[in-house]
């Protein structure tokens, strides 16, 4: 994912069995002390270079995306390919740094130095790192397409009652608008929504926290059609900020189920990933011929309408179900 990195390099062993590398709970950037240990003329140059190769590995698999097992396949093919080899350019730096003295060395310690940084400031790779602009590895469109034609089936379905007053409603109506102005697709403004209103009954179910077999029965009642004697949802819980807030999870569920990609930190930059599912995974673009949600989801009597022909689709509605519930729950 292409986002920021702050890494500080400190020498010295780590305390424990922490490792070389930890991580602080950051969501705009990735940010991480890194635990070298000291050179000098006695030490093994192989097992230095060992410590080196690991630590950058983990380092690299925390900021990776990919399944682990995607990814350390594709070190085991640099390593092949004699990455080892490049972890040093030329001779290694501590022997050239014994060209001068520790004088100087004392004396560089004294200087400070302010990084380039700050919003205004964005580096400019070399071309070779720039984040690739290709579909990512695991995009299949046709498999993403399917997905989505499942979105405008199955919500409408599960919010039956809560959809059509929302779309009848004015100043719901607006914010669904604000978000479709802000590049939000039809298909996200159901997910974004669904997402909102199964929260919203799971917690008043007294299933959103508690014993594992509450997630079971959470699930359960998540997939339940909406009736006439459910539980009133307030529109001013569908406005667009909340809609926003319930995205940025959903787009964590997307990546995961969907195509195997994750943020892999336990507090992800959701922007950044949202980035990169824009993209390599179509996620701006993506959608199939279906009516309009906003202009023509209702019919006269204010009951919604089929959103997408499900005549010529093959299979059967049992398989569209279980497929989204295991995509976007």
């Amino acid at each position: 994912m292409a986002q920021d990195i702050h890494v500080d390099v400190l020498v010295g062993t780590p305390l424990g069995d922490t490792g070389n590398v930890k991580f602080k709970p950051n969501n705009e950037a990735v940010t991480c002390t890194v635990i070298l240990s000291p050179y000098d003329p006695s030490a093994d140059p192989e097992k230095l270079n060992l410590e080196l190769a690991s630590t950058l590995v983990y380092l690299l698999a925390n900021l990776s995306a990919r399944p682990q097992d995607q990814f350390m396949a594709s070190v085991e093919q640099a390593f092949a390919g004699g990455a080892t080899h490049k972890l040093h350019v030329a001779r290694p730096y501590d022997e050239l740094a014994g060209l001068l003295d520790a004088n100087h060395y004392v004396a560089l310690a004294t200087v400070a130095v302010e990084p380039l940084q700050g919003p205004a400031y964005r580096p400019s790779p070399a071309q070779p790192l720039a984040p690739p602009a290709t579909p990512g590895p695991t995009y299949d469109r046709a498999a993403g397409l399917a997905h989505i034609r499942d979105n405008y089936e199955l919500f409408p379905r599960l919010l039956n009652q809560t959809l059509p007053r929302a779309l009848a409603d004015p100043d719901t109506l607006a914010g669904f608008r604000q978000l479709r102005g802000e590049g939000w697709l039809d298909w996200q403004i159901l997910l974004a929504t669904f997402n909102v209103v199964q929260t919203i009954r799971v917690r008043s179910a007294g299933l959103l926290d508690g014993p594992s077999q509450n997630l079971a029965q959470a699930d359960q009642l998540a997939f339940q059609p909406e009736t006439p004697q459910s539980s009133v949802i307030p529109l001013t819980a569908l406005r667009p900020k909340e809609l926003q807030a319930a995205m940025r999870g959903a787009i964590h569920a997307v990546g995961r189920r969907r195509w195997r990609i994750f943020p892999p930190t336990d507090t992800p930059n959701i922007e950044a990933f949202k980035d990169l599912l824009i993209a390599r995974y179509a996620f701006a673009v993506d959608d199939v011929p279906h009516v309009d949600l906003l202009s023509g989801g209702l019919a006269g009597n204010e009951s919604l309408v089929e959103l997408v022909d499900t005549r010529d689709v093959a299979g059967d509605a049992g398989d569209a179900e279980p497929r989204l519930q295991s995509d976007e729950s």
